[in-house]
């Protein structure tokens, strides 16, 4: 599967939820990725990737501290170059 990233956090990145009635995609995925690194401790990064299959599907991807990739199945995910 071929993936463009979009975004990436790294831990620390994100201070706080963001608190709004109307949030958006931006919104949403920032308090996403912030859920994660609050209850991970691991998790060095989060990417936010779109994938060519699936008609350009939106995917997080996270990085633990040795550097390795899972999708949110918790599968590793091999990145070649």
């Amino acid at each position: 599967m071929t993936v463009h990233v979009i975004h990436r956090w790294a831990r620390g990145d994100i201070g706080e939820p963001v608190m709004s009635a109307s949030s958006g995609p931006k919104d949403y995925f920032s308090n996403t990725v912030y859920e994660l690194f609050s209850a991970h401790s691991k998790i060095a990064a989060v990417l936010l990737v779109c994938s060519q299959y699936r008609g350009g599907a939106f995917l997080l991807l996270v990085v633990n501290e040795a550097g390795l990739m899972f999708d949110m199945a918790r599968q590793e995910v091999v990145v070649a170059p």
